[in-house]
């Protein structure tokens, strides 16, 4: 036990037997204020709950059994101790005690809450931007080959071998504003799933990198869409790390439903890198996974990080699917 919580202890102590004793509003303030500072020092409740049960051991619990006992060296009516009232007293002290962690949860349940919907509205945002990429570019695209297709008939053949450069770099662009819509939102994600989109993904990356990725199904189904969208972006980010930074050949990723919730692992055979890398704010691949670790949190996730020089990088993710479902938040 650190020196804070033995004094933390200690003070706790102090204020429950002069509870006990008085039973005012300066002694629920002293617990109050107690609790504060246990959760600035990082404290948890269970901590809380362990300290306040060894001040009822140490202040308060021989006193009541007296009263219990009706042995109280005291006049139990003089001195105003009764069993019920020690009871009474030690709730509305434990009670101050709990109640800054109560307001902590609470701040964290919003922030996690104001969270996903910033990302709700990223992802839609997205949708949108990837929809007008596909749609209204394509059509602007297919504008400029039917004044193509004119503009030869008016020149004649003889222009057909100077239009030839003009369509194939208009076919790429085509090619390109696809692939980016594809990545952006693919449609795959909204009408398939996360398995068909992640197969999608990995044939474009594996293209145009020659990284060889592998995906390994077990869902049994579709999930929560809001878990098929944070599983789809932390995918892109690890296979651009993988080609960015580990200089990865091979990826595989596997996603399986299991009783707990969704388990996903990727892993690579990249050169890896030193877990300070992670904690650094310098650029590197620890600004992509802490990206992870905040897609993550709003869905109660976790992420795992398995690394050293040499040995690539493996990535644990698990999200549990009772939150997920209590928001009746379900794709398809």
């Amino acid at each position: 036990m650190s020196a804070t919580a033995i004094g933390l202890d200690a003070r706790l102590a102090d204020a429950l037997r002069g509870h006990l004793e008085r039973g005012d509003e300066q002694t629920l303030h002293q617990a109050y204020e107690i609790a504060r500072r246990a959760v600035e020092e990082g404290l948890g409740l269970v901590d809380m709950a362990s300290m306040l049960l060894r001040a009822w051991r140490s202040a308060g619990a021989s006193r009541a059994a007296q009263a219990f006992a009706g042995s109280s060296p005291a006049d139990p009516q003089a001195d105003g101790w009764q069993a019920s009232d020690a009871l009474e007293r030690f709730e509305a002290f434990a009670l101050e005690c709990f109640s800054p962690f109560e307001m902590e949860y609470r701040g964290a349940r919003d922030a996690t809450l104001a969270l996903r919907r910033i990302n709700e509205r990223g992802e839609e945002n997205v949708r949108r931007i990837a929809y007008e990429l596909h749609d209204t570019a394509g059509q602007l695209l297919a504008t400029v080959h039917f004044a193509l297709d004119a503009a030869e008939r008016r020149l004649g053949p003889a222009s057909g071998n100077a239009l030839v450069p003009v369509r194939t770099r208009l076919e790429e662009v085509e090619l390109e504003l696809r692939r980016l819509s594809h990545e952006l939102r693919p449609t795959l994600l909204d009408h398939l799933g996360l398995v068909p989109a992640l197969r999608e993904l990995a044939q474009g990356v594996s293209k145009r990198s020659g990284l060889a990725i592998q995906v390994h199904d077990a869902t049994n189904g579709r999930l929560p869409a809001t878990v098929e969208t944070a599983l789809y972006r932390i995918a892109q980010e690890a296979f651009t790390n993988a080609i960015r930074h580990s200089r990865a050949t091979r990826v595989e990723v596997r996603v399986a439903h299991e009783l707990s919730g969704v388990h996903c692992t990727i892993t690579d055979n990249g050169v890896g890198f030193e877990r300070v890398t992670l904690e650094s704010s310098r650029p590197g691949p620890g600004l992509g996974l802490a990206g992870m670790a905040e897609r993550l949190s709003p869905l109660g996730g976790s992420l795992r990080i398995e690394t050293s020089p040499g040995r690539g990088v493996r990535l644990d993710i698990h999200i549990p699917l009772e939150g997920s479902h209590a928001d009746k938040d379900l794709a398809g």
